[in-house]
């Protein structure tokens, strides 16, 4: 269970929660109302220890009654940066990690004290560090397990200035998407079949007050979706295409108070064996994840319906599962697109550029004036830039640069790589307009290049999310699993095209 978030003004070491975050800054003194508590010998101890305010620095003590908490938590949180988002980013790392050493130390409920001057964005981003440290999935825990000893169940955001209400519920809206992205790539496949992701955005859609519909098969026939259902054609799940729209409130034609149409892209391919091509027995064993881009969609909309930017959204979501069977999809088969062009199946196990080929030509023709896609697409991207980065690709450098601009706002690392003509020369077939794979090398650009053949000339970003959607270690806000990626810097660059 999330724990609720509440605003307070006030001087915080009047709170009386069971633990107490105070933020300390590198070579920052201790708050006035700290050290007469401690009667000067806080400082002391903080030295002998080594603690200097440092990012990621925490440390805890009993108050032995001196304060109104149990427990005070001491988290570094370094010195401002001037590069874009990156202080925010030392502020969710700094609140996540005190925040579960709260949670350790028993507390179930914690104050946080901001740090001196933070403006809405900067609570934005501790409620975030905050929330997300927080995050469990127990959904196939049994027992006691089910049900940690330890939770917090509610947080105040103390600051001294004005009142930081909004700015907490933007944080914890931000946050609250970014679970759903986690939980949906943490459920097992046998959980998420393309139907039952259908049915999980329309709940969604359902309670956040959100236009949905879903394309079963019959409706893909019938529209010439045979990109998705070639892919889907291997498995007894049957796929889907899933339409969310988010419409501002306003007046005015045609987008109602919309400035311009975005539309969110994501592939959802809810397990990925390789298909005839099949992957290795420890490939496969990860590919629950292989729905990441559609998870981090999902997510954003959830969210997107909270935060109500001023620009139209549609959220696509590719649900199709890519299993060998006696129907599946061969390598050298020809398919012929939404869009009309052909192209011949170089290798079955690169199906997420072919279920994408058609929903970007969806998302064209439905009125978006940008295209974002998001796809754990490629080993080459995991190859050049690791898990840490997401890989960028696109056809327009306006829309491109305005994109990384909000992702570094939002502390998401994104890196553009390019999309020369040249590399298209890789795309050429035979005997049909293209080929769905360009060989090795500049794998993830020729994947991207194949995509962008489909947008209809629609200014269009690709973010390869391969490695990048889950993590086998924890993090100071990321817990071993799924990351959520990307779905702050898509509401971020959402807010921002809308202003």
């Amino acid at each position: 269970m999330a724990p609720t978030f509440t605003a307070k003004t006030g001087a915080a070491a009047t709170a009386t929660s069971d633990a107490l975050i105070v933020p300390i800054g590198a070579g920052a003194a201790l708050p006035a109302a700290i050290v007469g508590a401690f009667e000067g010998q806080l400082a002391a101890v903080l030295e002998a220890r080594g603690f200097a305010g440092k990012t990621g620095e925490v440390a805890a003590f009993s108050t032995f009654g001196r304060l109104g908490v149990r427990t005070l938590i001491l988290t570094g949180i370094g010195q401002p940066s001037g590069e874009s988002g990156r202080w925010g980013e030392a502020l969710r790392r700094a609140y996540g990690a005190a925040i579960k050493r709260a949670r350790d130390e028993g507390a179930r409920t914690v104050a946080a004290a901001v740090p001196a001057g933070a403006g809405a964005e900067e609570i934005g981003a501790i409620v975030e560090g905050l929330a997300l440290a927080l995050y469990t999935f127990t959904r196939y825990k049994t027992g006691a397990a089910a049900t940690p000893a330890k939770a917090i169940e509610a947080v105040e955001v103390w600051t001294e200035g004005d009142d930081a209400a909004a700015a907490v519920a933007h944080g914890a809206a931000v946050a609250s998407g970014v679970a759903l992205a986690r939980d949906l790539v943490n459920t097992i496949s046998d959980d998420k079949t393309p139907s039952q992701i259908a049915a999980w955005a329309q709940q969604v859609a359902e309670e956040a007050g959100l236009a949905c519909r879903v394309l079963d098969r019959a409706a893909l026939e019938a529209g010439g979706y045979n990109a998705i259902l070639t892919v889907g054609k291997g498995s007894a799940a049957e796929p889907r295409l899933i339409e969310m729209i988010y419409e501002p409130q306003g007046g005015g034609e045609p987008q109602g108070g919309a400035t311009k149409t975005v539309a969110l892209v994501g592939k959802t391919i809810t397990f990925d064996s390789g298909g005839l091509d099949l992957k290795s027995a420890d490939g496969m064993y990860s590919m629950k994840t292989d729905m990441g881009g559609g998870a981090s969609v999902l997510g954003a909309m959830k969210a997107v319906a909270a935060l109500k930017p001023g620009v139209k959204v549609i959220g696509l979501l590719t649900a199709a599962e890519n299993m060998p069977s006696g129907t599946a999809m061969r390598p050298s088969d020809v398919v012929k697109a939404l869009n009309g062009k052909t192209f011949e199946i170089g290798n079955t196990d690169a199906e997420g550029r072919m279920v994408l080929a058609d929903a970007v030509t969806h998302a064209a023709r439905a009125g978006a004036d940008e295209i974002i896609d998001l796809a754990t697409l490629t080993g080459a991207k995991m190859i050049a830039l690791g898990s840490l980065a997401v890989g960028a690709f696109g056809n327009d450098q306006p829309l491109m640069d305005r994109f990384l601009a909000s992702a570094a706002a939002a502390g998401e690392r994104v890196w553009q790589l390019p999309t020369w003509d040249e590399y298209k020369d890789g795309l050429k077939s035979d005997i049909a307009d293209l080929k769905s794979t360009g060989g090795r090398g500049g794998g993830a650009i020729t994947a991207a290049l194949f995509i962008g053949e489909f947008v209809e000339g629609k200014p269009w970003v690709h973010l390869d999310i391969a490695g990048s959607v889950a993590t086998d270690a924890d993090g100071p806000y990321t817990p071993k699993g799924a990351t959520g990626v990307m779905v702050r810097s898509l509401l971020r660059y959402l807010e921002d095209a809308g202003k």
